[in-house]
């Protein structure tokens, strides 16, 4: 049997010393790939990532984070040391940044996988792994995109006008529906809940009636507003 001294001379006095089994080479490969494929995730989050939350900052720590991660992922297998501050000091940090949106997280999370996969020479793992994140953003993504419902505020001074704002929207809109009427100093607001895939033309159709004071269409996509007034 190999005495205690033994074994800790041949397993772990190694993995002290900061000796690596990577040549220069690998090394370097390790970069390369990892930054090539972190550059591809910014290229993702720059075209699928909306306009209202896309951030430029973000996206730059995007392809710095899998470079870091692979670096740390090589620094790990070569000193156990290391290894063992890695994880007290990650374990202590915290991050405050608030994140815009749920899909950022996926991002954080994609390039941290593929930082950590690319470290211990997984590149065939990392680039499937690319691969299938890129097919799910995109073909879940463009596959619920549907016309959501958008409000529409009328504010009229004649409601024997009415019949002829219905009558408008009905026509631009085959699913609407009167949300709530509401009557003080004389004027009445009406809200309908439709669709649309013209809503200008919409507002300036009903603009065009006298008695129709104003006309607010709130549309919203489940994750943002945007308000247009006419």
């Amino acid at each position: 049997m190999e005495k205690i001294t033994d074994i800790v001379n041949k397993y772990i006095e190694p993995t002290l010393t900061g000796e690596t089994s990577l040549t220069s080479l690998d090394i370097v490969a390790v970069f390369v790939i990892t930054l090539l494929l972190g550059l591809y995730i910014f290229m993702i989050y720059k075209h699928h990532a909306k306009s209202e939350f896309y951030s430029k900052d973000f996206n730059i720590t995007l392809p710095a984070l899998t470079v870091i991660t692979a670096c740390i992922m090589i620094a790990m297998q070569a000193n156990l040391l290391v290894s063992l501050g890695m994880i007290g000091s990650l374990s202590i940090v915290r991050f405050r940044t608030a994140v815009k949106s749920p899909i950022d997280l996926l991002y954080l999370f994609w390039a941290i996988a593929v930082g950590i996969i690319s470290g211990v020479g997984l590149y065939s793992l990392a680039v499937l792994l690319c691969l299938a994140v890129t097919l799910i953003l995109y073909e879940l993504g463009y596959a619920y995109e549907i016309n959501t419902s958008s409000l529409l505020f009328i504010n009229i001074s004649r409601q024997e006008d009415i019949k002829q704002v219905e009558k408008i929207i009905k026509k631009s809109s085959k699913k609407n529906e009167l949300a709530s009427m509401t009557a003080k100093d004389g004027e009445f607001q009406y809200v309908y809940e439709l669709t649309s895939s013209d809503f200008n033309a919409l507002a300036n159709e009903l603009t065009s009636i006298k008695s129709v004071k104003s006309v607010n269409i709130i549309s919203h996509t489940g994750e943002r507003r945007t308000q247009r007034k006419k």
